[in-house]
């Protein structure tokens, strides 16, 4: 164990070196000090996929991801502190093409917290959760999230630890919450080579398929960058949010203010002709690359920037029981959200979002939870793929049995506006002191330039071993 955790650490570079100390510190204290209690826990996670029709010979058929996570917890009681650190193993491989990752060594959520009083302190990587909706991304803005297998793992799953600064403040009747990251870090997309990715394998169909030599060099000249500014640290890039949480007869409710890069990049062309390049991306026909190779397109038209914009996001929450009925809402407006023109060049438009849930458990343990989200786009100019109005219908249905051991769920998600959807059926089973075993699959449908329909040719079945240890 402690080889693994010195190649970790290795692996993490300044921030191991940093947690190193600071876990060598709660360990030495754990020894000298009798109020300290040190909780562990061990996880396996294995999820192996199978593409329910072979669409073409550049997918994966199949494909698994592994995880090994180590979670450590050191409670230091007398200093009314948290010392917490996960260590995770991950590898993943796919079918079809035979590609596999190497087993990649990281350090998870790594920080400290300490209470003074009224207040509370946390330093280190972790995760926020902010917002009241269920899998639905409203004010949950904060924490990035991996998208590498788009959404097949749920959202606090997909959710990536940031190193942080936070300040609480709690006296007895609300509650002042101040989060600030020095170092921006996006939301995880793949753009190629995979078959979540956003583009998928079109590097590959062009440069194996039957085409002119020119359009297979324009196309392996295609390159997607980061931008430079996002990537330093500095104060002024820093990004900062802050949320006030109260009570008001049965409503509990919070009022939040965030300045940060957006989390999913919006691609932003250095040419006019870079246009055309996303033409063809997004919509790729022989017609589109034929436009874009008879523009004889140089390095720089065929180069696109991740645009990170910053957003003003002012936002409220709040959540009641009424009768047996959960009911939860949030509203936010967007200050300079980041769309795609009908052209496909960029541009930036204030937007407003809300959402209401109802859920309700009845007593023979059937669970259902039903969300409405809408969108409105201010000002609005025909967009590429965004309506001026958006609805979005999300329902969750589960029901227990065997005293919780046996879990059947359904999750689906219906976008009224561009008439695409998603369901997510399972089944999951937990063994006495074992293993949960889980299956499950997900079905996708829409057109192409929809957020499910693009992947409709992907439709999978799974399963899942979870074991806790």
């Amino acid at each position: 164990m402690s080889y693994l955790l010195y190649i970790i650490l290795r692996k993490s570079r300044f921030m191991g070196v940093v947690i190193f100390y600071v876990v060598g510190g709660g360990i030495v204290l754990s020894q000298k000090i009798n109020n300290v209690n040190w909780e562990r826990e061990g996880e396996f996670l294995l999820r192996m996929y199978q593409d329910t029709v072979e669409d073409n010979s550049y997918e994966s058929r199949n494909a698994y991801d592994t995880y090994f996570r180590w979670k450590n917890k050191i409670l230091l009681k007398s200093w009314d502190g948290l010392l917490k650190f996960n260590l995770e193993a991950h590898s993943q491989g796919f079918g079809g093409d035979g590609s596999k990752e190497d087993v990649c060594f990281s350090l998870k959520e790594a920080f400290l917290k300490l209470e003074l009083g009224n207040f509370g302190f946390t330093l280190g990587k972790d995760v926020v959760n902010w917002g009241k909706l269920d899998d639905v991304v409203i004010l949950d803005r904060i924490s990035p999230q991996d998208y590498k297998w788009f959404i097949l793992f749920d959202k606090q799953e997909r959710k990536e630890p940031t190193f942080m600064f936070k300040i609480n403040y709690h006296p007895q009747d609300y509650q002042i919450e101040a989060v600030y990251l020095p170092l921006f870090k996006p939301s995880t997309v793949r753009f190629f080579g995979s078959n979540w990715a956003l583009f998928g394998h079109i590097k590959k169909v062009i440069e194996e398929g039957n085409y002119p030599r020119s359009y297979k060099e324009v196309v392996r000249n295609i390159r997607i960058e980061d931008e430079e500014e996002v990537l330093h640290s500095s104060f002024e890039n820093g990004e900062v949010g802050v949320r006030l949480q109260a009570r008001w007869r049965d409503f509990d409710y919070t009022v939040c203010y965030m300045y940060l890069h957006n989390r999913i990049p919006v691609l932003r062309e250095l040419t006019l002709k870079g246009n055309t390049l996303k033409k063809f991306l997004y919509s790729p026909t022989i017609e589109n690359l034929s436009e874009l190779v008879n523009l004889s397109p140089t390095n720089s038209d065929l180069t696109l920037k991740k645009g990170h914009s910053r957003l003003h996001i002012g936002g409220l929450s709040w959540e009641t029981v009424i009768g047996e009925y959960g009911v939860r809402g949030e509203l936010a407006l967007f200050k300079g959200m980041p769309y795609l023109e009908k052209d496909f060049s960029y541009l930036r438009k204030d937007t407003i979002s809300f959402g209401i849930g109802v859920d309700h458990m009845t007593p023979n343990n059937f669970y259902g939870n039903l969300q409405f989200i809408e969108e409105l786009i201010l000002n609005y100019e025909e967009l590429f793929s965004q309506e001026e109005y958006s609805h979005q219908i999300t329902l969750t249905l589960k029901k227990d049995f065997l005293g919780g051991d046996l879990v059947v769920n359904l999750d689906s998600s219906l976008r009224l506006s561009y008439g695409d959807w998603m369901v997510n059926p399972s089944l999951a089973y937990k063994f006495n002191a074992g293993p949960k075993i889980t299956l499950g699959g997900f079905i996708f449908e829409g057109g192409l330039s929809t957020l499910f329909g693009r992947f409709s040719n992907n439709d999978v079945v799974y399963i899942e071993i979870n074991y806790k240890f």
